[in-house]
């Protein structure tokens, strides 16, 4: 067993099921069982790796998210400064009050743009894993589906 990713896990499946000589007169193929539950185990196993790389991604937010709130605090906190230190005579006063007023709103303006992006990001990285694994499921379902048919097919015909 060689590690690969699960789209290529997928793809090999659909290589087997594709590539399965025909019975004549029918829909059906002869599937090599233990091939595809190789693969089907491949595919489970490398489940978790994908589902911790999402994981991590999300972590990663997290620390974006946080690193954005403490420089956002840095920069409240230094336009706050900023303000107390030109706050000795009234036109410095009210100058200062201004600017730390436009610091705040830019610091919050900034704070923002990076959570929104933030939650863009990980919005589109779940969205991609979702994407995949409902493709990683609906393959498996119809190989299962497949193998099931072809192992009623089996048993009927032996019968008869």
């Amino acid at each position: 067993m060689y590690a690969a990713g699960p789209e290529a896990l997928l793809d090999r499946l659909e290589k087997i099921v594709s590539d399965a000589p025909r019975i004549p007169l029918g829909r059906r193929a002869l599937i090599d069982q233990e091939q595809v539950f190789a693969l089907l185990d491949e595919l489970r196993s490398s489940l978790p790796r994908e589902l911790a790389e999402a994981r991590a991604l999300l972590r990663q937010r997290d620390q974006i998210l946080d690193q954005a709130r403490l420089e956002a605090e840095q920069i409240l906190e230094a336009a706050r400064e900023q303000a107390r230190a030109k706050a000795q005579e009234h036109e410095i006063v009210r100058l200062a009050t201004e600017q730390g007023k436009e610091l705040i709103r830019e610091a919050e303006r900034a704070a923002r743009e990076i959570r929104e992006e933030s939650h863009r990001y990980a919005g589109e990285v779940l969205a991609q894993l979702e994407n995949w694994l409902t493709r990683a499921l609906e393959t498996v379902r119809r190989g299962r589906q497949e193998l099931e048919a072809r192992g009623r097919e089996e048993t009927g015909g032996s019968s008869g």
